[in-house]
């Protein structure tokens, strides 16, 4: 369930601006236990295949299905224990609704308060399943926009959003290990 002061963040100027937004997104709950999602926008829902109401109020795991062994995995499951983090890039294989695998680039920011109490997950994800190198250049600018917005959006509401230009560039290694991950999967089936 998700309680009543994150219920409002629907109604938020971040929930407006990340329904708008060109890139698929999603915001986690830092004060619920195992940081279920609170909100998603329709470009999350597009390249998941789940609507909100499958996703609201759930860990993002379920997504990897019985593919628990991966680096990816293990890099979020660190950044989540460790708030001295502020963001992870990280790419793992994800399942989508309708049980097709998917490269899911990944990228996790803390949200936090002006005492530097952790409120938020924000994330991204982007499919680098297939020949990436322009859209992934689309995307990394869009993300870079849309991390700076929300940072703006966030300190009008007395939260704080670190970013990293260099976290967002750092994609390549990532994007193969798990294209690797996937066609040794993909073979063994």
């Amino acid at each position: 369930m998700i309680s009543d002061d994150h219920a409002e963040f629907s109604k938020s100027s971040l929930a407006d601006y990340m329904d708008q937004a060109r890139i698929a997104l999603s915001i986690t709950s830092c004060s619920i236990d195992d940081h279920p999602l609170i909100y998603v926008n329709q470009r999350f829902c597009d390249l998941t295949g789940h609507n909100l109401d499958q996703v609201k109020g759930r860990n993002c795991r379920f997504m990897q299905r019985e593919l628990r062994e991966q680096d990816g995995r293990f890099r979020m499951r660190d950044f989540m224990r460790d708030p001295s983090q502020d963001q992870l890039r990280c790419a793992l294989v994800n399942y989508r609704a309708d049980g097709s695998p998917f490269v899911n680039l990944i990228y996790l920011s803390r949200i936090r308060s002006a005492d530097k109490r952790e409120c938020f997950i924000f994330a991204s994800q982007f499919d680098a399943s297939h020949d990436f190198s322009t859209r992934l250049e689309h995307y990394d600018t869009d993300l870079r926009t849309v991390t700076n917005t929300v940072g703006k959006i966030a300190s009008e509401h007395d939260l704080m959003m670190d970013q990293s230009v260099e976290m967002i560039a750092n994609s390549a290694r990532m994007i193969a290990e798990s294209k690797l991950a996937l066609k040794r999967m993909q073979r063994a089936q």
